[in-house]
């Protein structure tokens, strides 16, 4: 009979069942690992996706602000262009009269 604290030969089948319960432990390491890495890149990948629809919305508010500005430029700027049109004709119908008034002084 064996004393106890002689270790015994381990048989090949429990040799293999220890060897595929590390090769076990060893995939579910790996798939614990790989799940951890797809949260956080689906979290990172949401955060990122936060920041560019929240850029957007700040581009497009930039842009609306610049598009009334300027359109507010534009409308001043046309009234301006008006303004000096209608003067212009005033002044030449003003230019021709006297122009006229000389001509008649200076044929008499």
């Amino acid at each position: 009979m064996s004393s106890p604290s002689m270790a015994s030969p381990m048989s090949p089948l429990k040799i293999k069942r220890v060897q595929e319960k590390e090769e076990l432990k060893n995939l579910t390491d790996r798939l614990a690992s790989y799940i951890e890495k797809s949260r956080f890149l689906e979290s990172r990948n949401a955060r990122l996706n936060e920041e560019i629809r929240s850029s957007r919305r700040s581009g497009d508010e930039n842009i609306k602000s610049l598009k009334a500005l300027y359109e507010q430029e534009l409308q001043e700027a046309r009234k301006t262009i008006d303004e000096m049109a209608n003067e212009k004709s005033k002044i030449t119908i003003t230019v021709m009269k006297y122009t006229k008034q000389v001509e008649e002084l200076t044929s008499e």
